[in-house]
């Protein structure tokens, strides 16, 4: 009768004991030696690199779903900027080919008169095709210098965030002086029993 009882109090015992929560806590990227290279797609279809702040950051995202959110936007933005832009970006090409062609098919003309009325004729339109497009190349101009500082807030808020995360780590980790004191005086014998071996 005894038996059972003092079985049941053990397994009591074990199931009501707290977890290992240090492994828990510690986010991915720092329990796995090899978690840089498993989550490089992942990273790399966001456009992050595959260092450990990246890594670390994914962890951050999967906490903060709203910062997560915030994020999936800003991708949703630059895919819908570039399909807003597209024909835009296509007519400035095309129109900037087309100077180039025709200033160079004026070398084709003998005539040196006929050749510089044409290149003049040439640039004068060019001049005026940059004055009407003046006002939508600064707003390009000024949406790209927008876009660059989204990304360097994305970096800074991927700095602070991933930095508290590995300052807690430092802090959870135990001290290795004991270990490095073991170490040193392991070394310290077999110095010992070398300078003993050399003097035989």
């Amino acid at each position: 009768m005894r038996l059972p009882i003092l079985l049941l109090v053990v397994l009591l015992m074990v199931a009501c004991s707290p977890p290992e929560k240090e492994q828990e806590q510690l986010p991915t990227a720092l329990q796995d030696p090899d978690v840089v290279q498993d989550i490089k797609g992942s990273l790399t279809s966001r456009g992050y690199s595959s260092d450990l702040v990246d890594a670390l950051f994914i962890d951050v995202l999967k906490q903060d779903t709203s910062l997560q959110a915030l994020l999936d936007a800003m991708d949703r933005q630059v895919t819908a900027h570039g399909d807003s832009t597209e024909r835009l970006m296509r007519f400035e090409a095309r129109n900037r080919s087309y100077y180039d062609a025709a200033l160079a098919h004026t070398a084709q003309l003998s005539d040196s008169l006929e050749r510089e009325q044409q290149r003049s004729i040439l640039r004068q339109s060019e001049a005026r095709y940059s004055e009407a497009m003046a006002a939508t190349r600064d707003l390009v101009q000024l949406y790209d210098s927008l876009q660059r500082r989204t990304n360097e807030l994305v970096e800074l808020i991927k700095l602070k965030r991933t930095l508290v995360m590995m300052e807690k780590y430092q802090q959870q980790e135990p001290s290795a002086d004991a270990l490095m004191k073991a170490e040193l005086e392991r070394i310290k014998a077999l110095e010992k029993r070398l300078e003993a071996a050399l003097k035989r």
